[in-house]
C-alpha cells in the first residue's frame, strides 16, 4: 500500500494565491471594461444621436476605478469645476431618462430679473430664435449670455460678467446697437414673454421659452454599458487569468 499525505498549509497558500489572482484578474477585467465604455462606447454613440456633439460632451463620463478592497467599476458622470457639484442634476440626464428640462444657471437668473421686474408670465426655460448666433457646434455663444445679463441688470458677477457699464458701451460699438430687455413690463406688456432685442427701431424676440417641456429618451447610456459588459468583460477576464497564470509559472520556473 501507497499513501499520500497532504502539506496542508502548503494547500492553503495556494489556494490563497489562486483566489488572489482571481480576484485580481476580475478586478483588471472590470476597468479595461469600464475604460471601454467611457472612452470609446458612449463617444461613439454621442456621436451617433446627437447633432455635432462638443469635446465637452463626449468627455461627459468618467470611470472609478476597482480595487481588490471594492471590486466595482463605476461610469458616472463628469462634472465641471473642481469637485462633483452635489445637488444638481447633469445635464445629460434628461436625455438619457427623458423627463422634464431642469431650468439652466442662467435662466435662473432671467427669471429672479424678471420676477422683480413684475414681468408677468415669464418661462422658466428659454429657448433661442434664429436670431441668436451659435457656434460651430450649434450652441448659443457664451458671450451672448453674458451680454443678454448684462443689459437686463441680472449678472451677479464681477469683473468680465458684469453688467453693462458707460465705459463698456463706449468700447463695443455693437454694445451701442443692440439692447436686450425682459418682455412684459411696461409698453412691452403687449410682447411674448421672454427676451427681446431692440436694434434702432426694431425689435426681435431672441430668447422665448414656456414653463416646461418633456423630453423622450434619446441616449442610450444604459444599453450601451450593458452590452459592452456582456461581450467584454468575459474576454478581459480570460485574458487577465492568463497573463497572470504565464506571470505565476514565470516566477515559479525562477
Amino acid at each position: 500500500m501507497i499513501s499520500f499525505r497532504l502539506n496542508r498549509a502548503e494547500f492553503v497558500r495556494q489556494l490563497a494565491r489562486q483566489r488572489r489572482r482571481e480576484a485580481l484578474a476580475a478586478v483588471s477585467a472590470l476597468n479595461a471594461t469600464a475604460y471601454d465604455i467611457v472612452r470609446k462606447d458612449l463617444p461613439r454613440t454621442m456621436a451617433r444621436v446627437f447633432d455635432r456633439p462638443t469635446r465637452f460632451t463626449l468627455n461627459a463620463f468618467r470611470y472609478d476605478k476597482a480595487t481588490l478592497a471594492e471590486p466595482v467599476a463605476s461610469v458616472v458622470y463628469r462634472y465641471g469645476g473642481k469637485g462633483a457639484r452635489f445637488g444638481r442634476r447633469h445635464y445629460l440626464v434628461t436625455q438619457v431618462e427623458g423627463g422634464r428640462r431642469p431650468p439652466k444657471a442662467v435662466e435662473t437668473k432671467l427669471a429672479n430679473r424678471a420676477r422683480a421686474l413684475g414681468a408677468a408670465g415669464f418661462p422658466a426655460r428659454l429657448y433661442p430664435t434664429a436670431a441668436v448666433p451659435r457656434d460651430r457646434y450649434g450652441n448659443v455663444r457664451t458671450g451672448f449670455w453674458n451680454r443678454v445679463l448684462s443689459d437686463v441688470q441680472a449678472q451677479t458677477e464681477q469683473g468680465y460678467g458684469a453688467n453693462r457699464t458707460a465705459a463698456s458701451l463706449k468700447r463695443n460699438r455693437n454694445y451701442r446697437a443692440q439692447r436686450f430687455f425682459i418682455a412684459g413690463v411696461g409698453r412691452s406688456r403687449h410682447l411674448a414673454p421672454g427676451v427681446w432685442m431692440r436694434r434702432g427701431n426694431r425689435i426681435a424676440p431672441v430668447l422665448l421659452g414656456a414653463d416646461h417641456v418633456d423630453y423622450a429618451r434619446r441616449f442610450p447610456f444604459w444599453q450601451v454599458a450593458e452590452r459592452a459588459v456582456r461581450r467584454r468583460f468575459p474576454l478581459y477576464l480570460a485574458r487577465a487569468r492568463a497573463r497572470m497564470t504565464r506571470a505565476g509559472a514565470a516566477r515559479a520556473a525562477a
